[in-house]
């Protein structure tokens, strides 16, 4: 039974700067010359995803699938990049979560579908990781 709520439609907006060394930077050109790498673009969209899933559900969980789809190369000499990610069905224990990262100039870059189990940990468990933030301080 799919159930809906408010934070189905709640968007979380987050705004990520790119503080790249040198070192790292020169690793990167080795690849492919100022473009952030896919597995980057994956992890953040992953971590967007977590954090939609913290703030809005209040609980934690475990990505059990992502399916993403890079539509434009993202240049590491971007100043920030902007990832937006939304909960787009609940049901039972999981949780489709959408994601979107977007360059310096608003381009949509890569997109992804995240699918997450959660209630994984044990509610004191995740009401500790939950406290440790500070989450009660930010709503």
């Amino acid at each position: 039974m799919a159930t809906k709520s408010s934070a189905a439609f709640t968007t979380v907006f987050l705004v990520v700067c790119l503080c790249m060394t040198s070192s790292i930077l020169v690793q990167a050109n080795l690849f492919v010359l100022n473009t952030l790498h896919g597995g980057i673009q994956a992890v953040l969209l992953d971590e967007i995803c977590a954090w939609v899933i913290l703030r809005k559900l209040q609980t934690t969980g475990v990505t059990s699938k992502m399916e993403t789809r890079y539509r434009k190369s993202i240049s590491t000499l971007d100043a920030h990049l902007v990832l937006r990610a939304s909960i787009k069905e609940q049901r039972r224990n999981l949780v489709l979560v959408e994601a979107r990262l977007y360059n310096a100039a608003g381009d949509l870059c890569t997109e992804a579908l995240g699918q997450t189990s959660r209630d994984v940990f044990i509610e004191s468990t995740a009401c500790d990781m939950g406290n440790s933030l500070n989450l009660n301080r930010i709503k």
